[in-house]
């Protein structure tokens, strides 16, 4: 566990929303639109500058975070109010790239893959409205549609997760859910396939699966160890969190990548 002493957060909050983790580098917003990349492994943390007045309003928002491998750069999308504006860590500011060409609902951090952020969304196509994965490339800066699942009708009720470099689709609320869909060709519509479980949840994040088929998952704000292969489970104590605290999960890879030594000078 490492303790968290940031900066400039004039409201800090007693929790930290994860936005995104990539190569060493976290993340997080320990305040509303108040934003940091993090490194747990050296506690080296840099603040992201606000955007410019007039880019994207604070409030209603959603983020995503990624490597762009083409440029290497880190990025932070933050999309509101129908604009997709980007962070660049190379240049240390913001810039305007596109509008949102899908309906503004998203309530999730977009979830990296492949050097694309994905988000489940709605897409309004002429009368009708339809379900799709928005995939937002990090290296070209434009959104492109992945198909979702059949059984997707709303993208308020579905979230996009990965596992074993898979992209996933998963329940999100309201109801018991025991059932979630594993896209096993990247892009591939009729790769969807679904995976049933032997509990349910309302909420599952997927973090990352073993050598033994066996999947670490954050179920319902708990952790457990899922065999993909005799459907057991057992839940995780982590050390440091009381019983029946809430928390929120991601996965992390230890380098010693510095926030503060990727800006151009």
């Amino acid at each position: 566990m490492v303790k968290l002493n940031l900066p400039f957060c004039v409201n800090q909050r007693n929790w930290v929303d994860i936005l995104g983790s990539c190569n060493g580098l976290v993340c997080i917003a320990p305040d509303e639109d108040t934003l940091f990349l993090f490194n747990p492994s050296t506690r080296e943390s840099k603040r992201i500058p606000d955007p410019p007045s007039g880019f994207v309003p604070n409030g209603w928002s959603f983020y995503g975070f990624g490597y762009d491998f083409v440029n290497d750069d880190y990025k932070v999308v933050k999309v509101g109010c129908g604009t997709v504006c980007v962070y660049s860590l190379r240049t240390d500011s913001w810039r305007i790239v596109c509008s949102f060409p899908y309906v503004d609902n998203v309530s999730e951090s977009g979830v990296l893959l492949n050097g694309t952020i994905h988000w489940m969304v709605s897409f309004e196509d002429g009368v009708d409205c339809r379900c799709v994965v928005a995939a937002f490339s990090l290296e070209e800066e434009v959104f492109s549609d992945m198909p979702a699942p059949d059984i997707v009708n709303t993208s308020f009720e579905f979230v996009v997760g990965v596992l074993n470099g898979c992209l996933c689709v998963l329940h999100s609320r309201n109801q018991m859910h025991n059932d979630f869909w594993v896209m096993t060709e990247y892009g591939v519509g009729k790769s969807w396939t679904k995976l049933t479980l032997s509990l349910s949840y309302i909420c599952m994040k997927p973090l990352c699966l073993a050598q033994n088929r066996e999947a670490l998952l954050d179920v319902d704000g708990k952790l457990l160890l899922y065999n993909l292969e005799d459907d057991s489970y057992k839940y995780l104590v982590v050390d440091g969190i009381p019983a029946g605290d809430g928390f929120e999960a991601d996965t992390y890879l230890e380098t010693l990548v510095s926030p503060n030594g990727f800006c151009r000078t």
